[in-house]
């Protein structure tokens, strides 16, 4: 099994337990677990790039986890998402349980964890029509952390938003690229005009949680910040002005051409060539079209 970021680096004396800098003894000693747990199509592509290229930088400060380190967990949170029933849950709850039990509990690093697919499915697929799984989703989170780390634990929720009218568009166009809808924009935003409604999920989502505090980032605002959609992360994480002074930080993530290629892959979608024939032919455009903006 893969290691996560922060175990592929030798930064450690086996004899001690924390981070070899001059920071160490500046950070906190009351156990720290950051989830950005989404939503897709918010610039939760751009945090975990900042977080894999500067890994070796943040190594020191923090414990990364991205999608691949948690990529047990997630079948669980999208069989939720589609089927809210309490054993699906569970099982959620159950894998949860597994990962943080192998924590450190000495080590003093905050934990943090970005994977917008603990939100469970995107909407639009596998029948999901919104978020309202991530509440119960997140208190999940809660109340296995609250066990494993018996109670004394900082948990900070970080679900990333955007403007509603800009969201349904890049949620439009993932799944007209990556699926064969043959919906236009219209008529998809539409159909998925509830789950558009990201800060109403923020709030229940709070209500849910006893102790864990909730945080929202709007992309619109977060896009011009100092670290990018990043920003917010390192700023709950209290990494020190220094580090972030030395920070890679990279452009948008995951954008959609500007050359009206939508117009083409809607076309493709409703067309009747074969299913592969659809899915070659979108990939050869999205490639060329990327490599012409580059």
């Amino acid at each position: 099994m893969a290691k996560p970021l922060w175990m592929r680096l030798n930064i450690f004396d086996s004899h001690m337990h924390g981070p070899h800098n001059k920071h160490s003894d500046t950070m906190t000693r009351t156990p720290k677990i950051i989830v950005h747990a989404g939503f897709h199509k918010t610039g939760t592509k751009s945090v975990q790039l900042a977080l894999e290229e500067n890994a070796s930088l943040l190594a020191p400060y923090l414990r990364c986890f991205l999608r691949s380190d948690v990529r047990k967990l997630i079948p669980h949170a999208r069989q939720f998402s589609q089927s809210r029933a309490a054993t699906d849950l569970k099982s959620f709850g159950k894998h949860c349980h597994l990962f943080f039990e192998g924590m450190d509990q000495s080590d003093p690093r905050p934990i943090v964890i970005s994977a917008e697919d603990l939100s469970g499915l995107m909407p639009g697929r596998g029948g999901v029509k919104t978020y309202g799984a991530v509440p119960d989703l997140m208190a999940e989170i809660e109340r296995v952390v609250a066990g494993v780390f018996e109670g004394m634990i900082e948990l900070d929720i970080l679900l990333s938003t955007r403007q509603r009218d800009s969201w349904l568009a890049s949620l439009w166009w993932q799944n007209l690229r990556s699926r064969r809808i043959d919906l236009d924009l219209k008529a998809h935003s539409a159909l998925f005009s509830e789950a558009a409604d990201l800060q109403s999920i923020v709030t229940q989502t709070q209500q849910a949680l006893s102790f864990g505090k909730v945080h929202s980032a709007a992309l619109e605002d977060s896009k011009s910040a100092p670290e990018g959609p990043a920003t917010v992360v390192f700023d709950l994480a209290g990494l020190n002005p220094e580090t972030r002074s030395l920070l890679a930080i990279g452009g948008v993530q995951n954008a959609r051409p500007k050359n009206g290629i939508e117009d083409v892959f809607l076309a493709l979608n409703r067309s009747s060539f074969s299913d592969g024939t659809v899915s070659a032919t979108k990939k050869a455009l999205l490639r060329a079209a990327r490599q012409q903006e580059a």
